[in-house]
């Protein structure tokens, strides 16, 4: 997906004159990812209740401030990580992530019902709230007191990824053709998707003729 690339170069742009700012003090990284954050999060609030329907006109590459939040929540989870679990009970970090869950429920569906979407993935599965949810849930998994054996786990996992990736894009095609795949539905139709990505993906790997389509 080539307008990743695109993003990626005018992140790095920004950053260049944003560097001053981020590392002015000890906080300013997470006083700048919080605001934006709060930011992205008010935008795609704004556009699943039809206030800012234009913004689904906006190529996609050109949505900096969702792809800079993320690089800067990726600089500071690396940055405060290690503090996070120092300061913070195994209880708060799972209250963290029900509440994100909360948040996520009634957002993903009113992004999936709007009619701005056209049946487009871009906001219903890529939503702010969505990323940081997930994020979140890696977060309190790696600073359990288990996170050896946790991180073990997803390593033995880690091999099925990319077949994954490749496998999801022709599944779903293939249910909106059956017309059997409906966004307002997410909850359970990515499930699906996933499952049978996995196993697709785990049934190549057995094969040496399909086997380099799934290994990066």
């Amino acid at each position: 997906q080539f307008w990743f690339l695109g993003a990626l170069i005018l992140v790095y742009v920004l950053l260049s004159f944003i560097y001053p700012l981020l590392n002015a003090n000890k906080k300013s990284l997470a006083i700048f990812t919080l605001s934006l954050g709060i930011f992205c999060i008010l935008i795609d609030t704004l556009f699943a209740y039809g206030f800012a329907p234009e913004i689904v006109n906006i190529p996609q590459f050109l949505k900096v401030w969702i792809w800079f939040f993320y690089f800067c929540w990726g600089g500071t989870i690396f940055k405060y990580l290690s503090l996070l679990k120092l300061h913070t009970t195994s209880t708060q970090r799972l209250t963290l992530v029900v509440i994100l869950c909360l948040l996520t429920g009634p957002l993903q569906y009113a992004l999936s019902i709007s009619p701005d979407l056209s049946n487009s993935p871009v906001y219903v599965l890529s939503d702010t709230v969505y990323i940081v949810w997930n994020i979140s849930i890696i977060i309190c998994f790696t600073c359990s007191n288990h996170n050896k054996r946790i991180i073990q786990k997803i390593a033995s996992f880690a091999p099925f990824t990319i077949g994954i990736y490749i496998v999801h894009v022709p599944i779903i095609q293939l249910f909106i053709r059956l017309g059997i795949w409906n966004y307002s539905m997410w909850y359970y139709n990515m499930l699906i998707v996933a499952l049978l990505s996995f196993i697709i993906t785990y049934i190549g790997l057995k094969f040496p003729m399909a086997k380099f389509l799934f290994i990066f």
